[in-house]
């Protein structure tokens, strides 16, 4: 259903969930020392379709969230929002080497605008700063609210009206 939706001009509504895996590609340690996000634009949110695919466990593999409708995005701790040990949570500096990655979830969610972002991994190696840039596919991430859509679900293999933000009340 992902594959087919971005193919037919799709976008993350609500939230985009990321899983970075970092890996070093030496023996020798990198150093990891901030994860930013930069938001590229803003607008108003689509007059699109909604629709929910409920997928299956708890869907909440994030340790870490950011608002993107904020003016300068932070990353926050999920048990700081919810009150659950959520795990795996993020406290910099962090090492990683070849032998030892390190895996980062991320929540970046838009419930006001439309927002295109990427988002910057700094970090030490060899005793010199440098960062990456995080994309998708070289393209900027894209997460709209559905406050403007039309709401639908899939249910039973069926698409039917209804289906709020994250799980929430149907319309």
């Amino acid at each position: 259903m992902e594959k087919w939706g971005y193919g037919n001009g799709g976008v993350d509504a609500d939230i985009t969930t990321l899983e970075l895996v970092i890996q070093g590609t030496s023996a020798k340690s990198v150093v990891l020392t901030d994860f930013r996000i930069d938001v590229l634009g803003r607008a108003a949110p689509p007059r699109a379709t909604y629709v929910k695919v409920f997928p299956g466990g708890d869907g909440v593999d994030g340790r870490n969230a950011t608002d993107l409708d904020e003016a300068a995005p932070m990353i926050k701790d999920l048990r700081n929002v919810s009150g659950e040990d959520t795990g795996g949570t993020w406290s910099f500096p962090l090492r990683v080497s070849q032998a030892e990655p390190e895996v980062l979830y991320l929540w970046a969610g838009a419930s006001k605008h439309d927002c295109w972002w990427t988002a910057k991994l700094h970090f030490v190696a060899d005793g010199k700063p440098g960062f990456v840039v995080i994309n998708n596919k070289g393209r900027p991430f894209r997460t709209a609210s559905s406050a403007n859509s039309k709401r639908y679900a899939v249910e039973d293999g069926r698409v039917v009206p209804g289906g709020g933000p994250l799980g929430g009340p149907a319309d």
